[in-house]
């Protein structure tokens, strides 16, 4: 813990102003119903337009398993969140491992998994792409003092591991499909 305390409480004691807004809009638009549910079916019109249901199911796989596995562990460790005095945004609820990080990791890693990608470059810049959000996110949660560092390090690491589970399913069906056409 004393890592987690240190990084919180420097961070804390550094803020500024600006970064501050940006990190507390960015979190009102991720955990928005209206943009997580415009995003929804923006994301189910693009894989109907383009029949990649594969690739859709398996981002679905994998952050519907993260959501549940995050709220069996939260319930188990059942971690505080960090004191009032870090935070800006005070959010209720057990803290380990964060549901956000652990969320948009999932999403992330089962998408770009499950894509079988055509162009190099396009897959590099999009990876990369995800690869901040997810940092910047987490590096959020912490900056507000919503969660501990290892509250994000944990559902990162659990995130990951979803979507690469899922996507890994999501290609052996479909090579399994392949095989029997």
């Amino acid at each position: 813990m004393g890592f987690d305390r240190w990084l919180l409480r420097t961070l804390a004691q550094h803020r500024v102003a600006w970064v501050t807004q940006v990190a507390k809009a960015a979190m009102r638009v991720g955990t928005s119903l209206m943009v997580i549910g415009l995003i929804a079916v923006l994301g189910a019109v693009y894989l109907v337009v383009t029949r990649r249901w594969r690739q859709g199911a398996s981002v679905a796989l994998a952050v519907g398993a993260t959501g549940a596995i995050v709220s069996v562990l939260k319930t188990i460790i059942d971690r505080p969140r960090p004191p009032r005095v870090y935070s800006i945004i005070w959010v209720n609820g057990p803290s380990m491992p964060s549901t956000h990080a652990a969320r948009i990791a999932a999403a992330g890693a089962g998408l770009l998994l499950a894509i079988e990608w055509r162009n190099r470059r396009t897959q590099v810049v999009v990876c990369l792409a995800a690869a901040f959000s997810v940092i910047v996110i987490g590096f959020f949660l912490v900056y507000l003092g919503t969660h501990w560092p290892t509250d994000v390090l944990a559902g990162w690491a659990i995130g990951v591991a979803a979507g690469v589970a899922a996507a890994r399913l999501s290609r052996s069906v479909g090579a399994a499909r392949v095989r029997r056409e």
